[in-house]
């Protein structure tokens, strides 16, 4: 199970507020895919199209503080997956995550650019796409400026701003990363002057495309099916200029390219000669995995219990659904509220499988929960509809008759050490213990005999993985409870 810290879901609001980028800028150095760029057009003749789909395994670093301040949501971390791989999925190339995210909490990798920053170089998996998500300017005004960028050092980093369901930044850089330049290359230092004749070359040296496609293939990003397009922008996807080429013709750049500058279109594209060169770009890396039959996960899955506004104890809460086809593991949120406040979430965590036991609850209390299902190549589906429940008054350990005392101890401990239940009791009984994990699972299961007068059971606990469990003592004529920390 992985635990979802609660400090830091105010951050989550900030995100939902700076979900579009208002002055986007692409921070890959200019030319630094040239060489392989012409490899990868040399090659398009040779390439054979796949006949399957190329699963890419993706290695996602979210970065944040060193408080986890500024952490980037699991939701908007599967949503960009999902954007992405919509944006592949006609060229035969998907993502998957290997490994599951790896979350690293330095805010000296957090903010990527920054004057003690640290080299991200140093957190790179090998055999591996390497996307590493933080804060990559602190600019303080909201999501602007350096946005992403390819490294020489062949990874992706990403601002945190731009990693949702409506940006397409993630797929642009991803672009360069397949060695695709900006459809103006040439122009990124250069502002087109209609009052001046259209130069023959740019400020770097780059010949300046014709709208004939008489130089195409050594001109700007010399992949000849997108049109030339001089340094362009909008936000709103409208090109509202008139331009010429350097022999007086007018040129028409295509706003929908994701390597271009424009934003806010309907629907975005690479073109056929775009998708060739990442094929076969693909062909030369060495992180491509086999075939795998990955499945979507499709439904968001069925609340089975507590539901209703059941009452039940507030100890030892066990949440239970239907287990989902195709899901790996399954987010689960408790909150105080049918809206799921992020500021009011009780308890958020991943676990692997279709029961989640909450220990923390308060008495008296109204709850709302919810899952959200997903794979590491199936990242779509939303979270299920919530239901409700409420806990009762119940103290944390329950009575049997003729009970005394019932202690753990010592607790917490250290894994490896033994563990003792003390338990007096006025009558002499047999009982079930078992050692439940926080997921409701048994992990150990015995019977005891306890006699009149003081009893000590011991438990080993070498076998046993670090975490919090219940233990749990039942006799015909009830229940005991009591929690056991391992550390």
């Amino acid at each position: 199970m992985t635990k979802i810290y609660l400090p830091f879901l105010l951050s989550l609001l900030t995100l939902q507020l700076l979900a579009q980028p208002s002055t986007f800028e692409c921070g890959t150095a200019p030319g630094i895919t040239i060489d392989r760029l012409k490899h990868n057009l040399q090659h398009i003749s040779q390439k054979k199209a796949p006949s399957e789909t190329q699963y890419l395994p993706v290695s996602m670093t979210i970065l944040s503080e060193d408080n986890g301040g500024g952490r980037l949501s699991e939701e908007d971390t599967f949503d960009a997956l999902c954007t992405l791989n919509a944006n592949f999925e006609y060229l035969g190339i998907q993502f998957y995550l290997s490994g599951g995210i790896r979350y690293i909490s330095d805010s000296d990798y957090y903010l990527i650019w920054g004057e003690e920053s640290k080299n991200l170089r140093d957190l790179l998996i090998p055999n591996t796409l390497n996307i590493l998500v933080g804060e990559i300017l602190s600019t303080g005004s909201g999501c602007n400026g350096v946005l992403g960028f390819y490294s020489y050092d062949d990874y992706v980093a990403m601002d945190r701003c731009v990693m949702n369901k409506s940006s397409h930044t993630l797929t642009h850089e991803l672009g360069h990363f397949f060695s695709l330049p900006h459809t103006f290359f040439g122009w990124e230092d250069d502002s087109y002057n209609s009052t001046e004749p259209t130069p023959t070359t740019t400020s770097w040296g780059i010949e300046v495309e014709y709208a004939d496609g008489r130089n195409c293939a050594l001109a700007a990003d010399m992949i000849c099916d997108t049109p030339p397009d001089y340094g362009f922008s909008s936000n709103v996807c409208v090109y509202n200029r008139t331009a010429y080429d350097p022999a007086g013709e007018i040129i028409t750049p295509d706003e929908k390219n994701y390597m271009s500058y424009f934003f806010g279109c309907d629907e975005f594209h690479f073109s056929e000669m775009q998708g060739d060169v990442m094929l076969s770009d693909i062909d030369n890396r060495n992180f491509i995995s086999e075939s795998h039959n990955f499945g979507h996960v499709t439904e968001t899955g069925t609340l089975t219990a507590p539901v209703n506004d059941a009452i039940v104890s507030p100890y030892n809460v066990v949440l239970t659904w239907e287990p989902v086809d195709n899901a790996e593991q399954y987010i689960v949120e408790i909150n105080r509220l049918a809206s799921f406040s992020p500021i009011l979430t009780v308890e958020r965590v991943i676990v692997d499988t279709p029961t989640f036991t909450a220990t923390e609850l308060n008495p008296n209390s109204s709850y709302h929960w919810r899952i959200k299902p997903f794979s590491r190549y199936s990242t779509c589906v939303g979270f299920s509809e919530g239901q409700s429940f409420k806990t009762d008054n119940t103290v944390d350990v329950e009575y049997i008759e003729g009970i005394e005392s019932f202690e753990v101890y010592p607790n917490p401990i250290t894994g490896g050490q033994k563990v003792n239940l003390i338990l007096n009791t006025q009558q002499s009984f047999d009982a079930d213990i078992s050692l439940y994990d926080v997921q409701g699972k048994a992990i150990l299961e015995f019977e005891e005999r306890f006699n009149n007068g003081s009893n000590t059971v011991e438990i080993d606990t070498n076998d046993i993985a670090k975490g919090a469990y219940i233990i749990a003592i039942r006799s015909e004529s009830g229940v005991l409870h009591q929690r056991l920390l391992i550390r």
